[in-house]
């Protein structure tokens, strides 16, 4: 994975190229962010982590958390470009942001994730996220579940490391 590089937002450009993938991405979907969004967000290092994710200086991933407690994050957004889905960046990109939430006492994450979301689904297990509830027609343009997913520990499993 010495090919990328995990950084914060250093100008306005890597926001616009953010924003830029969220449309690509999640344009058809109720929860699309705006670039006035992604602005505000990276401008709130207080409640927020915010990691771009880049290869050859484009931005080809994010990732954001919100800090909600003292030891507990929520996952709000992790994004990868097609281009480069499918390569394992996605798990690589967490076990990065682990490390840096376990410096910030962060011990446990929560997430939301789509129902019919499988490859999501997949990613979250094998990281060693488990689900404790359903949030039942949440969109209610599209009526969608959402899976409530709890980690309790930052722990990395054997061999993972």
């Amino acid at each position: 994975m010495e090919l990328y590089s995990v950084g914060n937002i250093n100008n306005n450009d890597e926001i616009i190229q953010v924003s830029n993938l969220e449309k690509d991405l999640f344009s058809d979907y109720v929860n699309f962010w705006s670039l006035d969004t992604f602005e505000k967000i990276s401008n709130n290092k207080d409640q927020y982590i915010f990691k771009i994710l880049k290869k050859d200086n484009k931005v080809i991933g994010y990732i954001i958390f919100l800090i909600i407690d003292t030891d507990t994050a929520e996952l709000h957004k992790i994004a990868i470009s097609r281009e480069y889905q499918g390569q394992g960046l996605s798990k690589w990109f967490f076990y990065v942001l682990f490390n840096e939430l376990k410096q910030k006492n962060i011990t446990r994450i929560i997430l939301e994730v789509m129902v019919d979301n499988i490859s999501a689904i997949a990613l979250y297990n094998s990281l060693g996220f488990k689900k404790i509830g359903i949030r039942k027609n949440y969109y209610k343009i599209k009526l969608e579940n959402l899976n409530i997913v709890y980690k309790n520990s930052l722990v990395l499993k054997r061999g993972e490391d």
